[in-house]
């Protein structure tokens, strides 16, 4: 076994096992995480990487600086969240927080790159990573989300200081060698000339009080295959961590991406149909190469096994209707319009019924004890 290999497997034995990653249950992909008094179920999706580098393109293409905003506080609240709700070591104990770097920037350097490279100055609170073959901007020389605002998120969870931020100073997709990463203190990166974005309102990210109820576990009726099954057929692969259908290359997220992501781009003009649109596009993309055969059987069980919940596709009165038990709920569920996800389903049913199918209107239920959301044309 390679070094690396061996790396990998001592984190997973080590840290992800531990916590329980479940990817054999139909509509759910649950990484659960032992709390003070009971265990979290973090809902987890998988979501595909081009459709994130062409979101950071056409909204920087039309929003400019604000749009750059927006994405980078997306990246770094995501971030700061993740290290909240699945309780990363701090820099309280410093000891424990290095061991445990170590092994998370090996993880990553599985899942996202072929190499990474990092240091931590603890004094001057500054962190450096370098990496090869990076997702997101290696495809469109941004990076904003998971580059930029990722770090800076991570990194502010770390020290708990939301003034840290992130800044891609190099980029393999602006022609460089490498991209490189430096996240430390707004007056740090100004002595250092480093121009940066910044976001430093980390207040309601902690996991909500009903999230474990709402998120746990329930057997589906509609979705029959799980993310386990499809890595088992071969829909997926699955390479040192890496995930892949076909060309594409999927990455494994906490849910409240698609929430904050939103949330965010609710503060520029229209960008939720620009993110309607390009989700549209991603959808048809998905199944160009799918047979139309049974063609409701292959988006229930896909978006199943992706962990978007029990999905059930109707036609009634020649419109369609998409029933969605169980979706991953977080405290954003009030205030989003389930943009990115209507999208994709719009553009899948579109591609293969061969009509434009926009699934527009949205009705959310939790009366049941979960969360369930209903689209229809």
């Amino acid at each position: 076994m390679r070094i690396k290999d061996k790396v990998v497997s001592s984190f997973i034995k080590n840290i992800i096992i531990p916590r329980n990653e479940i990817i054999d249950t139909p509509g759910f992909i649950i990484l659960k995480i032992s709390m003070q008094k009971e265990v979290a179920n973090i809902r987890e999706l998988l979501l595909p990487e081009s459709m994130f580098a062409e979101i950071e393109s056409e909204i920087i293409k039309k929003y400019k600086n604000k749009g750059e905003n927006a994405l980078y506080s997306t990246g770094k609240k995501f971030c700061f969240r993740y290290g909240l709700i699945s309780q990363y070591p701090t820099t309280e104990n410093i000891k424990n927080h290095s061991n445990f770097s170590y092994f998370l920037v090996r993880y990553l350097e599985a899942i996202y790159s072929s190499k990474i490279e990092h240091k931590i100055d603890y004094k001057k609170k500054i962190f450096n990573m370098k990496m090869w073959d990076y997702i997101v901007c290696r495809n469109n020389g941004i990076g904003l989300i998971f580059s930029d605002g990722a770090g800076a998120g991570l990194i502010s969870y770390a020290f708990s200081n939301p003034n840290i931020e992130g800044v891609q100073v190099k980029c393999q997709g602006r022609g460089d060698r490498y991209c490189e990463i430096i996240c430390a203190p707004q007056e740090t990166l100004k002595k250092m000339k480093i121009k940066f974005l910044s976001e430093t309102n980390m207040n309601n990210l902690e996991l909500e009080e009903s999230y474990n109820d709402i998120n746990s576990i329930r057997k589906t009726e509609y979705s029959r295959t799980s993310f386990q099954d499809l890595i088992n057929t071969r829909f997926f692969t699955q390479r040192t961590g890496i995930i892949k259908h076909n060309d594409e290359r999927f990455l494994l997220l906490e849910s409240s991406i698609m929430y904050i992501l939103e949330d965010e781009l609710k503060k520029l003009k229209s960008a939720d149909k620009l993110l309607f649109n390009i989700s549209f596009k991603y959808g048809k993309k998905l199944v160009e190469k799918e047979s139309k055969e049974n063609f409701e059987m292959f988006i229930m069980d896909f978006l199943g096994a992706s962990g978007f919940g029990d999905i059930l596709i109707l036609e009634e009165k020649r419109k369609y209707k998409v029933i969605i038990r169980y979706f991953p709920w977080s405290r954003w569920v009030e205030s989003t319009d389930f943009t990115m996800i209507r999208g994709i389903i719009s553009g899948m049913l579109s591609r293969f019924l061969g009509k434009k199918i926009i699934l527009k209107k949205v009705e959310k239920d939790i009366s049941q004890g979960y969360f369930s959301v209903v689209f229809e044309e």
